[in-house]
C-alpha cells in the first residue's frame, strides 16, 4: 500500500469511529491519567491525528483542545508502530524549533505510544511530556503500550455500542410516528423533548413548551378543577424516587383550559444509576371512557330485561335475543318486547325469537299487545 494510500484508508477507519470533537469521557480519561502517574510527567494526552490537525480525545496539563497538524509530535509517532521516544526535544532536528518547544507548554521530553487498529493503522497516539529532559524506563515503556492499545480497544467498544443504537433520525422517526403521547423532562421537570402525538392532544406548539414544567402546564388542577400541588402529584414524585408510575384514570389539562381524561406511564431516566429526568407516555382515554359507559348502559338495559322475565320460564334466553329486545328498546317498540317477555311461556318466547312470523307464535299464547 503505498503512503497516501495508508493515510486514506487511516482517514476513513479514523471517520468511522464518529469520535473527533465529542465530549470528554472517563474511560479515556482515565488512561491519560494513569499514564502520567505511572510515566511521572505532568503532562499527556490521547490525541487523534486528522488531515490537517491533531485533537486531544483526553489530555493532562495542556492549554488547548488541538494543534495544527504540521507542529504535532503525534504525526511523528503514527509515522512507526513502536514507540516514539524523545529525551531531550532540544537535542532532536525534529523538534528543536517547534512552537510547543519553544514557548507553552515547553515540551522538553515526548513518549507516545501509537494508536493500532487490528488492520494495523495508526489513528494517533497516547503520549506523556515533561518540561525538562528525561527518559522513561523499559517497564513504563511496555505501560504506555498496553494504555494504548486499552484505548484502542475503547474506541472498538464505542463503536460498537453506537452500532446497536438506533440512528438519531431514526429515533425521530419512531417519536414522530407514536400514537400516545411521549414527553421528556429534566430533573426540575422541565421538558426537553415532546412528540406530535403530545403536541396534538394538549394544543400547544412544541416550541412553547420546551423548558415549561409539566405539571404546572397541563397537570396543575384535580379533575374538578381544583388545584393539584405539585408537592402531592405522583408525576414529580417519580422524579424523587426513581421509580416507574402507572395511572390508568387521571386529567391532563389543554392549552384552551378544557380537560381530557388520560392514562400515563412516567418512567425514570437514570444517568449513574441517578434519576436525571423521567419519560411520561400518555394516551386519551376519551373513548374508552364514552365505550365504557355505554357497555354500562347496555348491562344495565340486560338486567332490567332479564328481572322481568318471569322466573316460571324454563327454557334458557339465548344472550342475543336480549340483545335485539335491546335494539328494539332503542327503536321505540322496547315496552312490547319487554311485555311480551314477562307475560309469555317459555316455548312462546322462543317460537317468537326464531321466527318474526306472528302465525307461528300466536297458536301458543296470542299476541300479547
Amino acid at each position: 500500500m503505498t503512503a497516501s494510500a495508508e493515510e486514506a484508508a487511516r482517514l476513513a477507519a479514523l471517520d468511522r469511529y464518529n469520535i473527533v470533537d465529542t465530549a470528554p469521557e472517563p474511560a479515556f480519561d482515565a488512561l491519560t491519567r494513569l499514564a502520567a502517574h505511572i510515566c511521572e510527567t505532568p503532562m499527556a494526552a490521547l490525541s487523534l491525528v486528522e488531515g490537517d490537525r491533531q485533537w486531544f480525545k483526553s489530555k493532562l496539563g495542556l492549554p488547548f483542545d488541538e494543534t495544527p497538524r504540521s507542529i504535532s509530535f503525534c504525526a511523528h509517532t503514527i509515522q512507526q508502530s513502536a514507540l516514539l521516544v524523545v529525551t531531550d526535544t532540544l537535542n532532536d532536528e525534529r523538534f528543536a524549533a517547534n512552537p510547543l518547544v519553544t514557548d507553552g507548554p515547553h515540551i522538553r521530553a515526548y513518549a507516545g505510544a501509537p494508536l493500532l487498529t487490528q488492520d494495523g493503522l495508526r489513528l494517533g497516539a497516547l503520549a506523556v511530556m515533561d518540561h525538562v529532559p528525561r527518559a522513561i524506563d523499559s517497564e513504563q515503556r511496555a505501560v504506555l503500550r498496553i494504555l494504548a492499545d486499552e484505548a484502542v480497544t475503547q474506541l472498538d467498544l464505542r463503536c460498537a455500542v453506537q452500532a446497536s443504537r438506533p440512528p438519531q433520525d431514526h429515533l425521530e422517526l419512531i417519536l414522530n410516528a407514536a400514537g400516545d403521547g411521549i414527553c421528556g423532562v429534566d430533573k426540575t421537570d422541565r421538558i426537553i423533548f415532546i412528540n406530535p402525538a403530545a403536541t396534538r392532544m394538549l394544543g400547544f406548539d412544541a416550541e412553547a413548551l420546551f423548558g415549561e414544567n409539566f405539571h404546572h402546564l397541563v397537570h396543575h388542577s384535580c379533575p374538578d378543577g381544583s388545584p393539584y400541588p405539585g408537592a402531592r402529584c405522583p408525576l414529580t414524585a417519580v422524579l424523587r424516587a426513581g421509580q416507574t408510575l402507572r395511572v390508568g384514570d387521571e386529567v391532563f389539562w389543554r392549552k384552551d383550559g378544557t380537560p381530557f381524561p388520560v392514562s400515563y406511564v412516567r418512567a425514570p431516566m437514570l444517568d449513574a444509576d441517578q434519576p436525571s429526568g423521567a419519560v411520561i407516555t400518555f394516551r386519551d382515554t376519551t373513548e374508552e371512557r364514552r365505550t365504557e359507559r355505554a357497555l354500562r348502559d347496555s348491562e344495565r338495559q340486560l338486567r332490567l330485561i332479564t328481572d322481568a322475565v318471569p322466573s316460571s320460564i324454563a327454557l334458557p334466553i339465548r344472550r342475543s335475543a336480549i340483545v335485539s329486545i335491546i335494539a328494539h328498546a332503542k327503536s321505540g317498540s322496547g315496552l312490547h318486547a319487554m311485555k311480551f317477555a314477562a307475560g309469555t311461556c317459555g316455548k312462546c318466547w322462543a317460537m317468537r325469537h326464531s321466527s318474526p312470523s306472528a302465525s307461528t307464535w300466536q297458536r301458543c299464547c296470542g299476541d300479547v299487545r
